[in-house]
């Protein structure tokens, strides 16, 4: 019986083609060493430790920050939104709220799904908790979902060693951490957008007929992002697109497409239909500008059509805003000052490279170089070329960036089939680069540092995960197994270090290949967000008893009064511009450095005289709490502007006899001077101003004119 069942081989499939041996070459990198069925359930519970361990810590930090920029009219917003769903759309005050903040349009923060918002002001509205620690707490929780789902990805493609590396490099990341406390919108966002990448990773791994908790997992990641930013819209077309070339790939699919068979497809197109829905309501289920007149009522026609519907129209008209964003603002970029619509095209590869942990950027790089030696190595000198060539050119002149896009990430979806999903790669980097690639193209206006962007940076990690992860398979003795382990280790060890010693300020970091916070202090745009001063609140409220005749300014007092009532403190503050801070009365005074002149930053004359508490990220000083010394130079400016010159001249003198560095001072001293005809005298104090501070305009102008006296 036995000999019955013996299967017969025919001898040309028992025995090796020796031709064919001689012929085949060994491939250059062999991606064997993969990790045994125990090791890969070890890095498993590591990956569910750390997750759980993200999920439950995070949130316990969350009441150290304060308000961002941004935070107080989206909380403005959120309550107002949450006021027109709970009456039913009686209370419409919402679309007569103008947030005076100087934007062009006071209508632009409609054009944001409030969901986080929404949610947010139920429990604070209706528990009595604080909002800001509410809202911080909920994002927290929320943004959970960014590092498990960039993590998932990894796995997906590599592993779950790459998936606890990929959530790891997300962890250590510290602008993306440090804002997914306090940044309503873009972390979110992030979240999101990477959830429904992971769902549509699962979804054409199921393919061509996905299950339904997968098309469910896609359906609410893709919703979520919307609920956040209208640039969720993205998602629609990727999942079209991805699922399309995907059914192409193989040829059964890709007969049964052509050929139009409904019926093959049936349950699949049913799917995608009810993803689309279902994000669409998700996304603008807590969104009063597109729930307004959601039955689409025509006052004109008096007919009713959903073509008419603002839950139609209201997210393309904000997809339309939000691509062509109103708000322009002075930024500063490499040591200038520009507009936001003004910026460089190397904007944001620059600050990607430059505030991302040096890991992550180095796993990238070395990934893209990896791919194109395999594309030499395996395809000849003619693809790679094509490659290589357009590269270069793109690195030139800036153009033809969608082709090279294309291109590269089509190279890599053909080279990398063997040890990876090629396709999964494709999809995870085309998400990442395509928008960044965009941006570059329009030319689009960008605010200050990268948040904007922050969804782009998930795949860029996920492929430098994957890339290690690449890099590990091929190295063969344990010893290089070892030091690479080493790498890693080391790479997230010096951001997580920077993290915990300047918690909760870490989002202002550079990393170490751009010279940290410190060799970049006073070229680039550091708080931008005002999160230092929930720090300068903490050391007020502990360290200032409440005096009521005591006159406190900031020049950011909105993020600073609420933070100071997160500390259950009395003292309150009013604005102030940092230029005109020696011009009114105060006593204490909290400076952030924004608006700031750079030159004086890289010099050390940012922190006045009087100085009694600085906040510090490394050496840098990011915010401090200051002790007016005396009064002697509002006194005597009071005295300039009413041309009291025998007072105004004796308290200039005074102040800059304090201060050595009182920029003010000294340039309204000049201008003493000269309306006495002291000309050597004025030049003499303009010019200390000026060498304060070179952008000091009224010093500038000040010197021009006295120049010119004889």
């Amino acid at each position: 019986m036995a000999q019955e069942r013996k299967k017969v081989v025919p001898q040309s499939q028992s025995r090796p083609d020796p031709r064919k041996q001689q012929t085949e070459s060994k491939p250059f990198f062999d991606f064997s060493n993969v990790l045994s069925e125990q090791q890969d359930k070890l890095f498993k519970y590591a990956f569910i430790i750390v997750a759980v361990l993200i999920f439950v810590v995070r949130p316990l930090f969350s009441s150290h920050f304060g308000p961002s920029g941004d935070e107080l009219t989206h909380k403005a917003l959120g309550d107002l939104s949450y006021d027109y769903i709970t009456s039913m759309g009686k209370n419409d005050s919402l679309f007569r709220f103008d947030p005076t903040s100087g934007r062009e349009d006071p209508a632009l923060l409609q054009n944001y799904g409030p969901l986080l918002e929404v949610v947010s002001a139920a429990v604070y509205k209706n528990v009595g908790t604080n909002p800001y620690q509410t809202r911080h707490f909920i994002l927290t929780l929320f943004t959970f979902l960014l590092f498990y789902y960039c993590g998932m990805a990894a796995y997906k493609i590599g592993g779950w060693r790459a998936g606890l590396i990929a959530m790891l490099f997300m962890l250590v990341s510290p602008r993306i951490l440090g804002e997914s406390f306090n940044n309503p919108k873009d972390p979110p966002f992030a979240a999101g957008y990477m959830m429904a990448v992971y769902g549509l990773l699962c979804l054409v791994s199921e393919l061509p007929r996905p299950t339904w908790r997968t098309a469910i997992l896609a359906m609410v990641g893709i919703g979520l992002a919307f609920s956040v930013r209208v640039g969720g819209l993205l998602l629609f077309p990727y999942t079209i697109m991805f699922v399309g070339l995907a059914l192409l790939m193989k040829d059964e699919w890709r007969e049964k497409l052509l050929s139009f068979d409904f019926a093959y497809y049936s349950k699949l197109i049913l799917q995608i239909a009810v993803i689309f829905a279902g994000a669409w309501i998700i996304g603008i289920m807590a969104w009063p500008a597109a729930l307004n007149n959601a039955m689409g009522y025509d006052s004109l026609t008096h007919t009713h059509s959903i073509f008419n519907s603002s839950i139609i129209n209201q997210p393309l008209h904000a997809l339309k805003v939000q691509s062509q964003y109103p708000t322009m603002i002075s930024i500063l970029f490499d040591g200038k000052l520009i507009g936001s619509n003004e910026v460089p095209w190397n904007y944001n590869p620059f600050y990607i490279a430059a505030t991302s942990p040096a890991i992550v950027v180095l796993g990238f790089f070395i990934g893209l170089l990896l791919f194109i030696i395999v594309g030499c190595l395996e395809f000849g000198r003619v693809i790679s070329g094509i490659f290589i060539a357009l590269l270069l050119i793109w690195i030139i002149t800036g153009g033809i960036l969608i082709s090279v896009l294309f291109i590269g990430l089509l190279l890599l979806l053909i080279l990398m089939k063997k040890p990876f999903n090629g396709y999964f790669l494709f999809m995870v980097l085309f998400v990442s680069l395509f928008p960044i690639f965009y941006i570059i193209y329009k030319k689009s206006a960008l605010l200050n540092g990268w948040r904007h962007s922050y969804f782009t940076y998930t795949g860029i990690a996920v492929f430098a995960a994957v890339t290690f992860e690449a890099l590990f398979r091929i190295v063969k003795p344990k010893v290089v197994d070892y030091i690479l382990y080493g790498v890693v280790a080391l790479g997230i060890l010096l951001p997580a270090v920077f993290i915990v010693q300047n918690f909760p300020v870490v989002y202002v970091y550079f990393n170490e290949m751009a010279g940290g916070v410190d060799g970049t202090y006073g070229d680039y745009n550091l708080d931008y967000y005002a999160c230092s001063a929930k720090p300068a609140a903490d050391w007020i409220a502990k360290n200032l008893p409440y005096d009521s005749t005591m006159k406190v300014v900031s020049n950011n007092p909105g993020e600073l009064n609420e933070s100071l009532k997160m500390d259950n403190s009395a003292w309150k503050s009013t604005y102030i511009r940092y230029r005109e801070r020696n011009e009114k009365d105060w006593d204490y005074a909290v400076f952030l450095p924004q608006f700031i002149d750079p030159a004086m930053m890289k010099h050390g004359k940012f922190a006045p005289k009087g100085t009694v508490h600085k906040i510090m990220v490394d050496n840098s000083v990011v915010a401090m709490v200051v002790k007016r010394p005396s009064k002697d130079d509002q006194i005597g400016i009071d005295a300039l502007k009413k041309n009291n010159l025998e007072t105004a001249i004796p308290h200039l003198i005074a102040a800059v006899k304090a201060d050595d560095d009182n920029e003010i001072a000294w340039a309204y001293l000049g201008v003493a001077y000269a309306s006495i005809g002291k000309r050597d005298e004025a030049l003499q104090a303009l010019g200390k101003s000026l060498s304060i501070s070179p952008n000091y305009q009224l010093a500038q102008s000040y010197y021009s004119q006295v120049s010119q006296m004889r």
